[in-house]
C-alpha cells in the first residue's frame, strides 16, 4: 500500500545533539551488533548506529539467522579489529543492492562508512521493481531456519515474509 514508511532507529547508543559519545563505563554489550569504533574505545555516534542497522538487516534477511553464528563472543571482537576486518557480507543468491547495502553499513572507517540517506537509498532503489511475490513467498517460513533466506527487495511487500 501508499505511505510505507522506513524509519531509522536509535539502537540505544548513540545521544541526541552529540556527534559521538563515549562510553564511560563497562557495560554488558551486545558485541555481534557493534561497530570497530565502539569495540575499540566505546565510542558510539551515527556511523556506530549505521554498523548495528547493517547488521539488523543482515538477520532480518538471513531470516532470523545469529551474525557471526559459531564464533565467540570474545573472538568476534578481535577478529573485527583484526587484519581480516570480520564483516557480515551478502549470502549468495542476495541482490545486488542488498550486497550494496552491506557494503555501506561495513566499512571499518566510521569517517567512510555508509549515511541513513546512502542506506535510505539502496532500500529505495531495491523496492522501486516489483516484488516476485510468488517466487519468495515461502523464503522465511514460520519455524526459522538458518538455510532459508530472504533478500532485501521482499521487504517492499510484508506477505512475502511469513
Amino acid at each position: 500500500g501508499t505511505g510505507r514508511v522506513l524509519k531509522i532507529a536509535d539502537f540505544g547508543h548513540a545521544k541526541a545533539d552529540t556527534i559521538r559519545y563515549a562510553l564511560k563505563s563497562k557495560l554488558k554489550m551486545a558485541l555481534k551488533w557493534c561497530a570497530p569504533e565502539v569495540l575499540e574505545k566505546g565510542e558510539f555516534g551515527v556511523p556506530s548506529e549505521i554498523w548495528s542497522l547493517g547488521v539488523t538487516c543482515w538477520e532480518i534477511l538471513s531470516c532470523g539467522e545469529e551474525p557471526f553464528q559459531g564464533i565467540p563472543k570474545k573472538e568476534v571482537k578481535a577478529r573485527v579489529l583484526g587484519p581480516e576486518r570480520l564483516h557480515l557480507e551478502a549470502k549468495p543468491g542476495w541482490s545486488a543492492d542488498t550486497a550494496e547495502l552491506l557494503r555501506l553499513a561495513f566499512v571499518f572507517s566510521p569517517a567512510s562508512r555508509g549515511s541513513a540517506k546512502d542506506l535510505i537509498a539502496v532500500i529505495n532503489r531495491a523496492t522501486a521493481t516489483p516484488s516476485a511475490k510468488d517466487k519468495n513467498k515461502d523464503r522465511c517460513p514460520s519455524k526459522l531456519t538458518t538455510d532459508s533466506q530472504t533478500d532485501i527487495k521482499d521487504l517492499k511487500d510484508p506477505n512475502n515474509l511469513k
